[in-house]
């Protein structure tokens, strides 16, 4: 059985100091926003640019600090990034892929301010996990596609 393990990126974008420490082999946290991470289960994360840029992510169970791993964004139309992530995660187990989902994103937002916050969301992601920037994938439900679309220009 792989150790379940997963890595914040060393590049932290933040005014002052953020600290970052393995609990156990299946979870991470993150002092600066009392987050734990755990492999298999969902959690609710912020932005470190804008901390109003909320999503949710799912790490797979079989997650290693060893490892690269694909990430899967969703858009949707409400900004409940929690519908999508919970309906995929025994595929992300099954496939070893991350899932994102974002909660700030919706249908009726401003096109600039849905594209820059998707764009902090990405960039978020990469940095705080290790993905395998080969092989992202952006997907949209109704006003969601038009996000993800956006994004992929």
């Amino acid at each position: 059985m792989r150790i379940l393990v997963f890595l914040l990126v060393l590049i932290l974008a933040s005014c002052g100091s953020s600290t970052t420490n393995v609990g156990s082999a299946d979870s991470l946290t993150e002092n600066a926003n009392e987050i734990v991470l755990s492999a298999g289960s969902i959690t609710t994360m912020s932005c470190k640019l804008n901390v109003a840029n909320g999503y949710e992510v799912y790490l797979p169970a079989s997650l290693d600090d060893t490892s690269r791993y694909p990430v899967l964004f969703f858009f949707s139309p409400d900004g409940n990034g929690k519908v999508p992530v919970e309906k995929y995660k025994e595929l992300a187990d099954k496939w070893e892929f991350i899932l994102v989902g974002s909660n700030f994103t919706k249908n009726g937002m401003d096109a600039k301010l849905a594209m820059s916050g998707a764009n902090d969301l990405v960039t978020d992601v990469k940095n705080r996990f290790n993905i395998d920037g080969a092989r992202v994938y952006l997907s949209g439900f109704s006003g969601g596609a038009r996000v993800a679309g956006g994004l992929a220009l």
